[in-house]
């Protein structure tokens, strides 16, 4: 798969926010999907199905332009 600067990815949250999906709030430390274009972060839960998400675009964009 081909990565891009923009890419989505798991970080431990800086500082205390709330989930772009389930609006549950989470707290600095905790582990989040970040997706830092549009600055929006997922909690531990809804980033699993959204790494899963991005994953299946991503992949199928490398297949379909030939790259894999």
């Amino acid at each position: 798969m081909t990565s891009y600067r923009g890419d989505p990815y798991w970080l431990n949250a800086r500082f205390d926010s709330f989930c772009k999906k389930c609006n549950k709030k989470v707290k600095k430390g905790s582990k989040i999907f970040y997706y830092p274009r549009s600055k929006s972060a997922y909690c531990e839960e809804c980033g699993k199905h959204a790494e899963k998400d991005f994953r299946n675009m991503a992949e199928a964009e490398d297949y379909y332009s030939g790259r894999g």
